[in-house]
């Protein structure tokens, strides 16, 4: 029995378990949906916690739209960073802090 269903799955014919979902009410498409808030621009020099040290870096764009400015993701570039380790970090909004000068 499970061979005809994965037959029939791949010809295309739609099952109860391959049926396209509807629309949840719940869910907003991002790509089509006006953000509501500010994400940290470009340029900003920015600081976070890592282990028992601070990071420094200045970010240069999103990596990932979240819904608010804590869960959106961003791209970084660590000032002060080893050899070895990578040039651009990806930090959420919450764990990163702006640089007062």
């Amino acid at each position: 029995m499970a061979t005809r269903k994965a037959h029939a799955r791949s010809e295309g014919s739609i099952t109860e378990a391959n049926k396209p979902l509807g629309r949840n009410p719940g869910v907003q498409d991002m790509g089509k949906t006006e953000k509501s808030f500010e994400t940290i621009p470009a340029g900003t020099a920015v600081t976070w916690h890592y282990r028992s040290t601070i990071g420094h870096g200045t970010v240069i764009g999103v990596h990932r739209m979240g819904t608010t400015a804590d869960n959106t993701m961003y791209s970084v570039r660590q000032h002060d960073h080893h050899p070895g380790e990578p040039d651009i970090l990806h930090h959420s909004g919450k764990a990163l802090s702006r640089v007062q000068s």
